[in-house]
């Protein structure tokens, strides 16, 4: 990717408005298409605005591109004056902001097209230098051109035997060996400690259990969950079917070993 030039993006809604983040990568899914970001975030396109000087083209969007971090847009917060010359003391009526916005509407004020709900709110403030703008990039344009190899002449080389050491063979027999033991099982069941086991009475115990499991972004387990149909339960289905089955085994034994108050002290 680092042919490519950045792209970079405004979150202007939401938790995280005014970050500014770059484009990772574009992928589509069941006919939608989606932005990554180096925040870990992703986005659907409908929500994403090309990059723009009019505060119109933002209505309903969540971000918007931007030429560059330096130069994006900023939030001011709807405030409003009480009009000049009136007098909130004495026996003078406070005027309402209806009455304020219709006092001031004629002199041009900015306040003439808010309402009540709308003050203490943020407003879009366009960028202070105009952007060069472009359209949003898709997938195609997003993607690395292939280098070209150089065309290189293969040369005929003559087969030879491939000779491996004695002392490779009896690894490789070797581990061969620890493969197959492991399959085999662990505990024979005559061993004095398997017959105590089964023969005392259990009990249902709850035991804590903790894996480190090497896991995918959770915005990509939302857009699974939320665009397939049962697309959380087969994101899970798949990250488990990868777990190795050791791993789990070894947490278990150290749990166990937890439960029953034994450490590395009384090993």
């Amino acid at each position: 990717m680092a042919s490519l030039r950045k792209r970079y993006f405004e979150w202007i809604d939401g938790d995280d408005k005014g970050l500014v983040v770059s484009l990772e990568s574009i992928i589509e899914l069941d006919g939608e298409t989606f932005y990554n970001f180096d925040d870990g975030e992703s986005c659907n396109l409908r929500f994403i605005s090309k990059m723009t000087n009019n505060v119109v083209d933002l209505k309903n969007k969540f971000m918007v591109e931007v030429e560059n971090p330096h130069n994006i847009w900023t939030f001011e917060q709807i405030e409003t004056e009480m009009p000049k010359g009136v007098k909130s003391d004495g026996d003078d009526k406070i005027p309402t902001l209806h009455d304020f916005i219709n006092s001031t509407a004629g002199g041009g004020s900015s306040t003439a097209n808010i309402s009540d709900s709308d003050l203490g709110k943020d407003k879009l403030v366009a960028p202070k230098r105009p952007q060069q703008l472009k359209p949003l990039p898709n997938k195609e344009d997003f993607k690395e051109k292939p280098i070209e190899k150089p065309v290189v002449e293969e040369k005929k080389v003559e087969k030879q035997p491939v000779i491996v050491p004695e002392e490779k063979v009896e690894e490789f027999v070797a581990e061969e060996k620890k493969v197959e033991e492991k399959k085999e099982k662990r505990v024979n069941p005559m061993d004095p400690i398997a017959i105590l086991v089964d023969s005392c009475k259990k009990h249902d115990t709850e035991i804590p259990l903790t894996l480190t499991v090497n896991l995918p972004m959770k915005t990509l387990y939302h857009i699974a969950n939320n665009e397939f149909e049962n697309g959380g339960d087969k994101f899970i289905d798949y990250i488990v079917e990868g777990i190795n089955t050791d791993v789990i085994i070894n947490a278990l034994k150290g749990a166990l070993k937890e439960a029953y108050g034994d450490t590395e002290d009384n090993e």
